[in-house]
């Protein structure tokens, strides 16, 4: 059991990491042991499978290798770009075999590049005498021409290695016909460990398909040594892969500056990074390297936050696309984008990579501080204006950002709203520190004698199975006739009722239990619940207007009533009302959501939203 849980990590990590690394030579090497242990049967079936197809092609292979050296040699072309070549056979490894079978329902005899020959070319060198320096340059002092020079010659010698590459592709196709599709061009399209070769399958003279790799010593090095190529190849001299540093290592960069859980990262990285790939392009033929099954969200954030949180659609090849589309080998991606749009919460079960559900995670609890920074910068300003203090001499950012120090230690005010909201300051707190005198100085205003609807006691509500009646509604969660609610033994007060999803009651159940009871609604029960709503849709005229005439259209008036609207020209519109009940409340949000604009209505509970209705499930 131990051999296969090592061989299995091997396989989904270390292999995988191997490959991006561009170590080829490991790579292989733990696959099969992996292979091995896992998979013992299926193993000593393709060992003797291979061993017995061997013994009627090794003859072929080596015809086809002499076959091969003769007319690179003869190729006066090649002859005068080249020193010398190195032809060799090849067998495909067992796990890339065993992988190719069990994808494609094959047979052993069906695996096209189950042999490879590969050509491995050492390239003449560029003379100095081939370089041209322009006028500018013999301007320069002598160790900057020198540095020219050596860039120059360097560039040179990848674009000629390049070069004979193709002019040995068109040999072998001039020598053996090529099987259409099976030809790969690792040089116009690196993979992402620097991989750089060309492929082609033939036909050869016994009429078996075989494979032909071809590439330069110095591509050789980098497939079969990665990373450790840059210092082994020209005695130590560093050589430089496309881009200068493989874009799967600042991809790793990202998830370790986006995710900070070390079980998270770690599913990031095998889903991310050492997964299957697809290669898509941009608008300006930028490749662009993704998980296979990538979405378009995941391409948009993949480019950039900002354009992922304003897409609004795209265009693959041209054409218009859905968001969950999947991307193949070779589209060209369009991201449409709008500055007020913004990310939708169903995007999550859209985009596969870790980066960007993180990326639209973060959007939403951004947008919940701001709304909870707004909803406590008002609870601190409705009880100033209550106690009649000057409101905005006190409100003014150097006072709020001393309070926020001395309170939180923390010069930010955002941070002072945040914590009036979640209710861990109170505004009575907050306005002794900001004014202390005042505070201390100001009389209340006689209140009004207040009328008994104002705050009623509800009447019929059983708790543990009894009728009882003088309970209270809770004001941190709201709870009207339908929600699922306990009661709560306030000392001095009698009962509580609450929602029984309250984070109040969470903590308070945690504190003293006893005090927490079964509670539910009396089927007679009769009466009027406040309940705070938020309305969100596009700013426009009589926006706030037209939810105004429908609310009083159903006889109802607006205790309460704030707008926002946003640079984005998003409106938020916060208000209460007075409900019968959960279904006439869900009447109105319904209601709501047919007045144009209108995108979504939430329930405010407390510190919590909950979505009541959005447009996708009005229609």
């Amino acid at each position: 059991e131990k051999q296969k849980r090592i061989a299995q990590e091997t396989l989904e990590i270390f292999a995988p990491l191997a490959h991006r690394l561009g170590i080829g030579q490991v790579k292989w090497e733990l696959e099969d042991l992996s292979f091995k242990y896992l998979y013992p049967l299926e193993y000593q079936t393709l060992v003797a499978d291979l061993e017995a197809s061997q013994m009627h092609t090794s003859d072929t292979v080596n015809e086809t290798i002499k076959e091969l050296e003769e007319g690179l040699e003869l190729d006066s072309e090649l002859s005068r770009l080249v020193e010398r070549f190195e032809v060799a056979g090849r067998q495909k490894h067992l796990w890339s075999i065993h992988q190719k079978m069990v994808k494609d329902s094959r047979g052993l005899e069906q695996v096209f590049d189950l042999l490879a020959i590969r050509i491995i070319f050492h390239p003449k060198p560029i003379l100095e005498s081939e370089v041209r320096m322009s006028a500018a340059d013999a301007q320069t002092s002598p160790a900057q021409q020198k540095a020219k020079l050596e860039r120059t010659l360097e560039g040179m010698q990848v674009m000629r290695e390049k070069q004979t590459c193709y002019q040995i592709l068109g040999l072998v196709h001039q020598m053996w016909t090529p099987i259409p599709g099976r030809f790969k061009d690792y040089l116009a399209v690196p993979k992402p460990n620097g991989y750089q070769s060309l492929h082609t399958t033939v036909i050869d003279p016994s009429g078996q398909p075989i494979e032909v790799q071809m590439r330069s010593i110095r591509m050789h090095q980098i497939a079969e040594f990665g990373v450790a190529a840059h210092w082994l190849y020209k005695q130590g001299k560093r050589m430089e892969i496309a881009g200068n540093k493989a874009d799967w290592i600042k991809q790793l960069e990202r998830l370790q500056n986006e995710i900070k859980d070390a079980s998270d990262f770690i599913d990031a990285v095998k889903d991310d990074i050492l997964s299957g790939r697809v290669f898509v392009f941009t608008p300006k033929g930028q490749t662009i390297n993704l998980p296979k099954d990538a979405t378009p969200i995941d391409f948009a954030y993949h480019i950039h936050t900002r354009v992922g949180d304003t897409c609004t659609g795209a265009r693959v090849n041209g054409v218009i696309v859905p968001l969950h589309y999947q991307l193949q080998n070779g589209d060209r991606v369009e991201i449409i984008t709008n500055k007020s749009a913004h990310p939708s919460r169903d995007w999550m079960n859209i985009a596969i990579t870790r980066s960007a559900r993180t990326k639209i995670r973060h959007y939403f609890r951004s947008q919940e501080r701001e709304e909870a920074i707004l909803e406590g910068h008002n609870l601190l300003e409705r009880y100033l204006r209550k106690r009649q203090l000057p409101v905005r001499q006190l409100m003014r950012t150097k006072n709020l950002e001393e309070t926020t120090s001395k309170m939180l230690g923390s010069r930010n005010p955002d941070d002072l709203y945040s914590q009036l909201h979640s209710g861990r300051l109170s505004p009575s707190a907050v306005a002794k520190v900001l004014a202390p005198d005042l505070v201390e100085a100001v009389t209340l205003p006689t209140p009004k004698p207040k009328r008994e609807n104002l705050k009623p006691k509800v009447q019929g509500i059983y708790v543990d199975g009894q009728l009882l009646g003088g309970n209270r509604i809770a004001h941190c969660c709201q709870p009207i006739y339908g929600d699922p609610i306990v009661a709560y033994t306030t000392r001095g007060r009698g009962m509580t009722i609450h929602r029984s999803d309250c984070s109040s009651i969470v903590r308070l159940q945690q504190n003293d239990p006893s005090r927490v009871h079964l509670a539910s609604w009396d089927e007679q029960l009769a009466g009027e619940y406040e309940v705070g709503l938020k309305v969100i849709g596009n700013d426009r005229a009589s926006f706030l207007g037209d939810i105004s005439v429908l609310i009083g259209g159903f006889k109802k008036s607006m205790l309460r009533v704030s707008a926002n609207v946003s640079t984005a020209g998003e409106a938020v519109v916060m208000m209460r009302i007075s409900v019968k009940d959960q279904a006439e409340l869900k009447v109105i949000a319904a209601a709501l959501l047919k007045i144009e604009d209108i995108r979504e209505v939430w329930r405010l509970q407390g510190g919590k939203t909950a979505l009541l209705l959005k447009e996708s499930e009005s229609k």
